[in-house]
């Protein structure tokens, strides 16, 4: 039987189905005429992806072409011996836009490399996308631009400060999984539940890569993990250079980091899922921690998996690939238990005596009995109290920002929707003023003092959010010093990192946060984690739904008791709820065996590859009548679903449809078929 997840670089009959084409030969040597397909950056050139010049270039190379009356900047995006037929005349390149000087500091005009091209035309190919915007993506703004200045070293990367540390003594199962990673050439996926020293496996991989003479991509799924990241890089190779990549660098800067990358002055790259398009050479291994996270899928065009492209590149260049999780995706725990990865384990935390901790179930509906209408149960509360008692802290996770989840009107039901989008506003209290904010398109609103259904008074806050639990939290402990940690209250990564200090030097008691407190922190001082509210999540129509409440529950209870013993306590109103009850119990494989039985049953990814073909327009008719012509040219080539509205139907005054493609087959037969104003998404997520 052929298994058909992620079937661009696995087939399991033994071959691949998709492989990497890289149009007319585009690495032929200088001493040869050549004709070359050019991506010009120029604002008139944005409705034709390439035109064809004539001159002696590498694909990937910057160079100068005239284009109109006018010179540009273009990209070469492939190269052939033969002429093409087109119907203008072709031009000759007028030279590379970084000749090379005296200074060395930039005369690099090949800014792909030939792997990084390779993969740009695997990443248009695979994912439907223009090349332009692939290359946009893959390379920063302001490098597509020639220099007016020689480009100067960065600033923003971890300079040698300290002595080197040395490693600390093995366990026994991080020897065995060593020895296992050493015999095989297969990417690795490292299962090893929260505590069992996944990141001493990780450096103690890039120290060999380093020694062998090789650089290193680290990728995390949020910069805010870097902080702690950086300091133990740091310690353990104080020598080595550490660039970082992330959303939130200014043009200049990123493209100053990219040289600095590009001239070989960077020997380690840490950053998010962009970090994977690194220009470094020599590359010798790619690290992904908290490999289940969903960031590390683009959701926007290409709309790229990270796993794709990292495992796409391996089989360019033969790299090393390791990708570690304690909750790993479904889809990769089944590929390895099938033999495409090598599934390597740590079952127990660092030391065996650091047991994981208990998890205890509250039923707040029992609460509700006892009049209790605190978020917090009073076992909770109480747990919280002989935390504080210990000088010990406590996390609080609940995954819904804001004060409440919405406003309503007790007397008719009415509640406050975006009027852009059909999403219910979430209410915030932000230095004492109160706002409705939609959490989609950023609309912000002043709350009503009346219900503008009915004209009642009786306006009600429902569910509750982060802001909520930390203001009842601060009532309740006032001795306490309590913070949140949520995207409102770090939207940069420098407050984040001053929380995180706070943290670490226990200045901080309790912090209230959403899953950003269960992505990858080590916080030895954590003995208790309460989870406010274990369903959120629960009831999305997604078929992953489950999946991702399982890992974001089992993520935020590992915090705890990574040194001392440690608690959580589970609230919710479902305690026989199957996924609650094998998260209170950290069974992974349980839960995996129980979900990939489902995933088997109902065709769903690792059994089939989905494909979303999606239809956005200001008007609801437009939109589904694209869609649903779609629909008829297709319905008879394979299986699919009819169009829908998507969930939520309507964002910033656009309307959404969607239909689902299942099966490899379909990346075929969208290639021979229009879809022009449609977008396509593999692998949706």
């Amino acid at each position: 039987m052929c298994f058909c997840f992620l079937l661009d670089y696995i087939n399991f009959c033994g071959k691949s189905q998709i492989e990497i084409e890289v149009y007319s030969l585009p690495f032929l040597p200088y001493n040869k005429p050549m004709y070359a397909s050019v991506i010009v950056f120029h604002p008139q050139a944005k409705f034709q992806e390439t035109f064809y010049y004539q001159g002696s270039v590498l694909g990937g190379e910057l160079v100068k072409v005239p284009f109109g009356r006018k010179e540009a900047v273009g990209l070469v995006w492939g190269v052939q011996k033969e002429r093409p037929r087109v119907d203008y005349e072709i031009k000759e390149i007028l030279g590379l836009a970084y000749p090379p000087n005296d200074e060395g500091t930039i005369g690099q005009s090949r800014l792909l490399s030939e792997g990084l091209l390779k993969l740009a035309h695997f990443i248009s190919k695979h994912y439907f996308t223009r090349p332009r915007t692939v290359v946009k993506t893959m390379i920063p703004k302001k490098v597509l631009e020639p220099p007016k200045r020689a480009i100067k070293a960065a600033d923003d990367y971890s300079p040698p400060t300290n002595q080197k540390e040395k490693p600390p003594k093995p366990t026994s199962d991080q020897k065995q999984a060593w020895e296992k990673i050493q015999k095989t050439d297969k990417p690795v996926l490292l299962y090893g539940v929260t505590g069992s020293g996944k990141t001493e496996i990780y450096l103690r991989m890039i120290e060999q890569a380093i020694k062998a003479g090789k650089k290193v991509i680290y990728l995390v799924p949020e910069i805010a993990l870097t902080p702690q990241l950086i300091q133990r890089l740091d310690r353990r190779f104080p020598h080595l250079r550490v660039a970082i990549i992330h959303s939130y660098l200014g043009d200049a800067k990123r493209r100053d980091i990219w040289w600095q990358i590009k001239r070989g002055e960077v020997d380690i790259v840490l950053g998010s899922r962009s970090a994977i398009f690194a220009p470094l050479d020599n590359l010798g291994l790619i690290v992904m921690d908290e490999e289940h996270e969903w960031s590390y899928k683009q959701d926007q065009a290409p709309r790229y998996d990270t796993h794709m492209l990292a495992l796409q590149m391996q089989k360019l260049t033969g790299y090393r690939l390791i990708m570690g999780s304690a909750t790993p995706r479904v889809e990769h725990f089944y590929l390895a238990k099938q033999g495409t990865f090598e599934l390597v384990q740590l079952p127990t935390r660092i030391s065996r005596t650091e047991k994981m901790p208990a998890v205890a179930v509250v039923d707040m509906r029992d609460e509700l009995k006892k009049k209790n209408f605190s978020p917090l149960s009073e076992k909770l509360q109480s747990a919280i109290q002989e935390t504080l008692d210990k000088k010990e802290q406590v996390i609080l996770f609940l995954n819904q920002r804001g004060t409440a989840r919405a406003i309503t009107c007790r007397e008719c039901g009415w509640r406050d929707i975006c009027p852009h989008c059909d999403i219910t506003l979430t209410y915030h209290q932000k230095g004492g003023k109160q706002q409705l904010i939609c959490h989609y398109c950023g609309y912000v609103k002043t709350p009503p003092d009346r219900c503008p259904a009915c004209g009642g008074v009786q306006l009600k806050q429902t569910g509750i959010g982060t802001q909520r639990v930390e203001k009842e939290v601060a009532k309740m402990f006032p001795q306490a010093k309590v913070t949140r940690l949520d995207r409102d209250s770090t939207d940069d990564p420098q407050v984040y990192e001053q929380i995180y200090q706070g943290l670490v030097e226990r200045k901080i008691d309790i912090v209230v946060g959403t899953q950003m407190i269960g992505k990858g922190l080590d916080l030895p001082k954590v003995s208790l984690v309460g989870i406010v509210l274990a369903d959120t999540g629960l009831f999305v129509p997604d078929f992953r739904s489950e999946e991702r409440t399982f890992q974001v529950l089992t993520q935020v209870a590992g915090r705890a008791g990574r040194r001392e013993p440690g608690q959580v306590i589970l609230q919710t109103y479902d305690p026989k709820n199957e996924v609650l009850i094998q998260s209170q119990r950290h069974d992974y494989l349980s839960f995996y065996q129980r979900e990939i039985a489902n995933r088997k049953k109902f065709n769903y990814p690792p059994f089939t590859m989905l494909i979303k073909v999606s239809s956005v327009d200001s008007s609801a008719q437009k939109a589904y009548q694209q869609l649903e012509q779609f629909y008829a040219k297709i319905k008879d080539k394979g299986l699919c679903n009819p169009p829908v509205p998507s969930f939520p139907p309507r964002l910033a005054n656009k309307y959404h449809f969607h239909l689902l493609l299942r099966g490899a087959e379909w990346l075929a037969i969208l290639e021979k078929i229009s879809y022009s104003g449609l977008r396509i998404e593999v692998n949706p997520v």
